[in-house]
């Protein structure tokens, strides 16, 4: 999915490990220690189920003495919950010469992020949820926000976590038939639940 970095899904700025020293502890793991100590190992066995495992990622599960950082772009709050208000519309450029920028609502264009992702053959119908979905970087100084390689439309959100996406062979229009049904419950459901955040 590099090709969306910046425009649909966050920027990646690497992946970084430190092997630590004998006894050596990271302070957060003693600030928040893991409810079940063996979590990592059922969730490797989770993966075991739905096909072969990348011999890397096995690795890394056996070893305790490696700290793993992924950095990624620094993004805004998630999707508004409670009813919309009309500044909910806002002008998206759009990059194509010659075609101007379109008036579109919010629930538009997070709907073109899931397009984007479709048209790579990826199916991310699984985890469709409001904080999954985070606004485009507005503080400066930020690297401005890249048009879709698909559309040319500059968004103004982000699509975050992966865990549960699938590579799949199926068209955009053959996954679109999924995405859309679940997007449409969940802007509902947002609107409907106000303040009240149902995915704590």
């Amino acid at each position: 999915m590099e090709c969306l970095q910046g425009s649909t899904i966050p920027r990646c700025y690497g992946w970084f490990e430190m092997q630590l020293s004998p006894g050596q502890t990271v302070p957060a793991w003693n600030a928040h220690p893991a409810e079940d100590p063996t979590e990592e190992d059922c969730a490797l066995d989770d993966d075991k189920m739905f096909g072969i495992v990348h011999p890397d990622q096995l690795a890394r599960t056996a070893r305790r003495d490696v700290i793993s950082v992924l950095l990624l772009e620094q993004l805004g709050p998630r999707m508004p919950l409670g009813p919309l208000p009309e500044s909910a519309k806002y002008v998206l450029p759009v990059r194509k010469l010659g075609l101007p920028d379109v008036l579109v609502t919010f629930r538009t264009d997070i709907t073109s992020l899931y397009e984007d992702i479709s048209h790579l053959g990826i199916a991310v119908v699984q985890d469709i949820r409001p904080q999954n979905i985070l606004q485009a970087p507005q503080y400066q100084p930020c690297l401005p926000s890249l048009p879709s390689p698909f559309t040319n439309r500059v968004h103004s959100w982000r699509k975050i976590d992966f865990e549960l996406a699938v590579k799949s062979n199926l068209t955009p229009w053959q996954l679109s038939t999924d995405y859309k049904p679940e997007l449409k419950d969940m802007f509902e459901d947002a609107e409907l639940d106000g303040d009240e955040d149902p995915w704590p």
